[in-house]
């Protein structure tokens, strides 16, 4: 379904892969169809609005769907089931996404209010 994965863009920050959505097409295909991620492998949605509203239709992954701060705030967190249809919206200062499996932030214990700073890009 969409673009490959594997012929988007990748960024790597230490041990992190950080896919990103980087035009309308991958922003509008996200994680569809796909059945798991390398482990800390993330999935950034750039250019994102306050206000705005995710799903996980056609997911097959339960998600961590994560608004973001220009200044790398973790301003919610949303861990949401496959075919999730409307998610948000998105907090006010929301300016990113950050999508990866679900538990992955409670797992590395980032929490509301947190900084992300692997995600200055």
């Amino acid at each position: 379904m969409g673009i490959p994965l594997n012929q988007w863009i990748t960024i790597t920050r230490g041990p992190y892969k950080i896919i990103v959505a980087d035009s309308l097409d991958k922003r509008s295909q996200g994680l569809q169809g796909v059945t798991s991620l390398p482990e800390n492998t993330l999935m950034l949605f750039p250019n994102i609005n306050p206000g705005s509203y995710f799903h996980t239709i056609n997911c097959f992954l339960s998600l961590d769907i994560v608004p973001i701060s220009n200044s790398g705030e973790v301003l919610n967190i949303y861990t949401v089931k496959p075919n999730t249809k409307k998610v948000g919206p998105t907090p006010y200062l929301t300016s990113k996404i950050l999508e990866a499996p679900a538990g992955w932030f409670h797992n590395k214990g980032i929490r509301i209010g947190d900084y992300v700073p692997l995600l200055n890009i």
